[in-house]
C-alpha cells in the first residue's frame, strides 16, 4: 500500500488540461500532495478512451469542467481557471495550446507566477518532436522495449509503462520547479518528455561495462532467476549476495559443489522446489532472509487496494 506523501501542494490550485494516462497520474500524484486539480475536459468524449482518462481511479476528487475551447465564452472560463491556478499541466501536441490562445505566453500574461508544464512524447530536437505517439511507441523509441524483451519479441506489456514513468516524471519535474519558485517567482515553462523519462531509466546501461552484467540480472545465474513449486507457483530468488544463496541452499537441504555449473545448480535446485506446494513452501520459509518473493497472479495484483 503507499504511503502518504507530505502535503507540500495543500492549497494550491493545478489546471490539468491533459487527457489519457501520463497527464492524469501526474496530477493524481500532485493531488496525493495536497494540490486541488482543476481538468478541462472536452463536452464529448472519446468513444473509447473517455473525456479525460479512461482510468476512473485518476479522476477521483478532481474537478472536471467541460469546455469546448474553440468557444470564447468557454475559452474565458479556462483562462479564468488559469488566473486562479499556479500549476498548468498540458499534454497535447507541441504547438497545439498556442492555437488554442492558452500556450505559455498567455498563460504567464494571466498569471506571472505560474508552472506551466507540458507533457510531450519526444523532447525539442527530436526528430518525432511534433508527431503523435503513445505508450508502445515511448517504449520502442526510447530504447526501453528492447532492454526489456528479448530481439524475437511481439509481447506488449501490460503495464504502461512509458505512460506511468512519464506522468512520475512530470510530477517530479514540476515539485523541482516549485522549489525554483520560492526562490524566483517568475512564470516557468517546463517541457516534459515521455521519452526522456524512460532514457533516464536505463542511462546507468550505457557504460560498455554493463554488457557483462545484464546476463547476470536477467537469469544467467542459478540464485537470481525464477522457479515453480509442484502446483505451478512462481518463486523469485534473487539472493545475489553469498549469505542468502547458502541460506537458501541450506533450508533446501542443499550444498553447492565444487566446479558445478549454473545450469546444473539450478536444475538441483528447481527438483527440490518441485517437490512441494507453494503453500509448503511459504510456511517453510516464512522466516527466511534470503531474497525470496512468491509471485502473485495479475488478477490478485488488481484486486488490491490502497492507490
Amino acid at each position: 500500500m503507499p504511503g502518504m506523501l507530505p502535503k507540500v501542494f495543500s492549497g494550491v490550485s493545478v489546471v490539468d488540461f491533459s487527457r489519457l494516462l501520463p497527464g492524469p497520474f501526474a496530477t493524481r500524484l500532485l493531488q496525493k500532495m495536497g494540490a486541488e486539480v482543476h481538468c478541462v475536459v472536452p463536452p464529448k468524449g472519446d468513444a473509447l478512451l473517455g473525456d479525460y482518462t479512461p482510468f476512473h481511479a485518476l479522476r477521483e476528487g478532481k474537478q472536471m469542467h467541460p469546455l469546448d475551447l474553440k468557444r470564447a465564452e468557454d475559452l474565458e472560463q479556462a483562462r479564468a481557471l488559469i488566473r486562479r491556478s499556479s500549476i498548468l499541466l498540458e499534454g497535447f501536441r507541441p504547438g497545439t495550446m498556442e492555437k488554442l490562445q492558452l500556450g505559455f505566453a498567455e498563460a504567464a500574461r494571466l498569471r506571472p507566477d505560474i508552472v506551466y508544464a507540458s507533457l510531450i512524447g519526444y523532447p525539442p530536437g527530436h526528430p518525432r518532436y511534433r508527431l503523435g505517439g503513445h505508450d508502445l511507441n515511448f517504449l520502442v523509441d526510447s530504447g526501453f522495449y528492447s532492454l526489456l524483451y528479448d530481439d524475437a519479441s511481439r509481447e506488449i506489456p501490460t503495464l504502461q509503462i512509458a505512460d506511468v514513468v512519464g506522468g512520475f516524471y512530470a510530477a517530479f519535474q514540476i515539485l523541482v520547479a516549485w522549489i525554483r519558485r520560492l526562490q524566483d517567482s517568475a512564470p516557468q515553462h517546463l517541457q516534459i518528455s515521455v521519452v526522456e523519462g524512460l532514457e533516464h531509466l536505463w542511462s546507468y546501461l550505457a557504460h560498455e561495462s554493463a554488457t557483462g552484467l545484464i546476463p547476470l540480472l536477467t537469469g544467467s545465474l542459478a540464485r537470481y532467476r525464477i522457479y515453480r513449486t509442484r502446483d505451478g507457483a512462481r518463486l523469485a530468488v534473487a539472493g545475489l549476495e553469498p549469505k542468502f544463496h547458502e541460506a537458501l541452499l541450506r533450508a533446501l537441504g542443499l550444498e553447492a559443489n565444487a566446479g558445478e555449473g549454473e545450469e546444473a545448480l539450478a536444475a538441483r535446485i528447481q527438483g527440490v522446489l518441485a517437490q512441494r506446494d507453494a503453500a509448503e513452501w511459504q510456511e517453510r520459509f516464512r522466516d527466511l532472509d534470503a531474497c525470496l518473493s512468491f509471485i502473485p497472479g495479475r488478477s490478485e495484483v488488481l484486486t488490491r487496494r490502497g492507490f
